[in-house]
Order: C-alpha cells, then sequence, then structure tokens
C-alpha cells in the first residue's frame, strides 16, 4: 500500500516539481534564443531606438512584416536588451505569427521548422482568438508581445491594411505600444536568406505611445497604430477606416 504524503509535504513537492518544470523551460528557451542570435547577430547588426524600451514591464512591439525572418531578425536585435533586464524577471518575448506558417515549410522553411518543432516553448502564439487571449493574459504578466499588423509579409512601397487584434490587445493589457521598422532585404525563402545572407537588416524602435480610452473606436485606434508604424517603417499608410 502507497503511504500517502501529507498535505503540507505534497504542497511542498508540487511547488518543487512546478519550480524544476517551469527552470526547464526557461533553460530551453534561452538555448533556443542563443541560437537565433549566434546566426542572426550579423544580420540585425544595425539597432537604434533601443532606449525606448521599458525595462521593467511588458510592451508591444508592432511592426512592418518586410520579411519571413523578421521575428529571428527582432530576437537577435532584442537579444542583450532582453538578458540584462527581463531574463532575471523569468520574463520571455513572445510573437503572434501566420496560424498556419507551420505548414508551409517550402515557403518560410528555417523559420518554419523552428516554429512547428517547438511553437510556444520558444514564444509563438498563434494570430487567432486563443492565441490573442494569451497574449493580453502575457502582456499582464509584464512579458513581451511582437506583432506584425499587416498579416503578412509585405516588400511594397504602402503599408497593408492594419489588423484590429493589435488594437484590441492593446487596449485590454493597458500596454505601451513601441512602433517598430525593420528594413532589409526581403526575403521570401531559405534560397533567398543564403543569397542575401551577408546584407544587413536595420531595425528601428520608435518612442512607444497608449492607446488611452476605450471609447473610441477599434477601427480609429488601428488607425492610430498604423500610422506610428508609417512613420517608423518609412512606409505610407492610405487606409482610412
Amino acid at each position: 500500500m502507497v503511504k500517502q504524503l501529507p498535505f503540507k509535504q505534497l504542497t511542498k513537492v508540487r511547488f518543487l516539481v512546478g519550480a524544476l518544470e517551469g527552470g526547464e523551460k526557461m533553460f530551453f528557451y534561452k538555448v533556443i534564443h542563443w541560437i537565433i542570435y549566434f546566426l542572426f547577430k550579423n544580420q540585425a547588426a544595425e539597432i537604434s531606438g533601443l532606449e525606448n524600451l521599458p525595462k521593467d514591464r511588458g510592451f508591444i512591439i508592432a511592426a512592418n512584416h518586410e520579411t519571413a525572418y523578421d521575428p529571428l531578425i527582432v530576437i537577435a536585435a532584442l537579444r542583450n536588451f532582453l538578458r540584462r533586464y527581463f531574463d532575471p524577471r523569468k520574463k520571455k518575448i513572445y510573437f503572434l505569427g501566420n496560424t498556419g506558417i507551420r505548414y508551409k515549410i517550402f515557403r518560410y522553411s528555417v523559420a518554419t521548422v523552428i516554429v512547428a518543432l517547438f511553437g510556444e516553448k520558444i514564444g509563438y502564439l498563434p494570430a487567432n482568438r486563443t492565441g490573442l487571449n494569451k497574449a493580453i493574459e502575457l502582456l499582464k504578466q509584464d512579458h513581451v508581445i511582437v506583432v506584425f499588423p499587416e498579416g503578412r509579409q509585405n516588400n511594397g512601397k504602402q503599408l497593408l491594411r492594419g489588423r484590429r487584434g493589435v488594437s484590441v490587445m492593446a487596449l485590454y493589457s493597458a500596454k505601451e505600444i513601441i512602433p517598430t521598422g525593420c528594413f532589409g532585404p526581403s526575403v521570401f525563402s531559405l534560397g533567398e536568406l543564403i543569397k542575401h545572407w551577408k546584407e544587413k537588416k536595420r531595425v528601428i524602435f520608435n518612442p512607444g505611445f497608449y492607446l488611452d480610452s476605450l471609447a473610441k473606436s477599434i477601427d480609429s485606434t488601428t488607425n492610430t497604430i498604423m500610422q506610428a508604424i508609417s512613420r517608423a517603417s518609412n512606409k505610407d499608410y492610405p487606409f482610412l477606416r
């Protein structure tokens, strides 16, 4: 007959197991992000505006989407900043991404393999209702969320119409939005990545702002965010709902 542990001892065991599991997940997250940094640090060599990022609380990075590898470039660009200010508090960076990315291996290659294998363990959240709710919850816990409101890659001179989810996330989390510009060679596949491997990619983090009222329409707040991304990325935003 198995002897049952007293309640206090059982509680301690559960706490230790939870702590070990949390530590293992954080270690795995750090290892994967270090590998990404090692692979892409030379491409993300031109970074400006890190002083605009909050150091003691969660925030939203809202960026234009120039290439399939934007998330990996952003990880490389922020690695030292996050390591200094967020890793000690066990806070992570998460990305809202295409819900079908793991099934498009021939288009996205390396990025797809990483997402397909590791998913949320490395910070990937699907850009759907479930992922959006999870992102709001994580922001309230002071993690960092990266979102590309255009919804897909776009190397044109104008931004695509912004998706409303970024406004919902910002309003319900009450967190600061950092408009971000991603510049560099437009890469859509592994072959193009290899071709442009030595070319630098520039990332600019502009000063942040808050959406201060739920009374404004979602369309209006989305326009505000997209106009801020327009200024950061030097691309026009021609859509006014």
